[in-house]
């Protein structure tokens, strides 16, 4: 079986994004695919913002830590495992108070969804050509 998913440069052992996973889990439904990458791009940008200025406004950390566990489901359910796990380990950074880590775990999930955007937005060309 090939493998489909495609490695973060920063991470050659986290897939950016499980292609065949989601497939599997949409019934080989590449049209939805499709419309739900659209969404993300759509979306997430805003909520990287609004992440980020979490963050620099120091507005709590509850903020900080659901803005995390939300974009953690998102990434979680189009199999974006980079960004999942870098989501993952921010939002528990943010909930143990760990306030070394969190900067850092704030780029890797900025540089995850960058990588991921990349990588959607490449899919969804390939599609528009086929």
């Amino acid at each position: 079986m090939q493998d489909n998913s495609i490695n973060s440069t920063e991470n050659q052992n986290e897939p950016i994004w499980d292609r065949e996973d989601l497939l599997k889990r949409l019934a080989n439904n590449e049209k939805l695919i499709g419309k739900l990458l659209t969404m993300y791009l759509a979306d997430n940008n805003a909520r990287l913002i609004q992440l980020r200025s979490a963050f620099e406004a120091a507005s709590g950390d509850s903020e900080l830590a659901n803005m995390a566990h939300t974009l953690k489901g998102v990434s979680a359910n189009l199999s974006a495992t980079a960004l999942n796990q870098c989501c993952v380990e921010l939002e528990l950074a943010v909930k143990a108070k760990e306030s070394d880590s969190i900067q850092t775990l704030l780029l890797a999930v900025e540089d995850a969804h960058r990588e991921l955007t990349v990588v959607f937005t490449s899919y969804l060309e390939n599609q528009n050509t086929l």
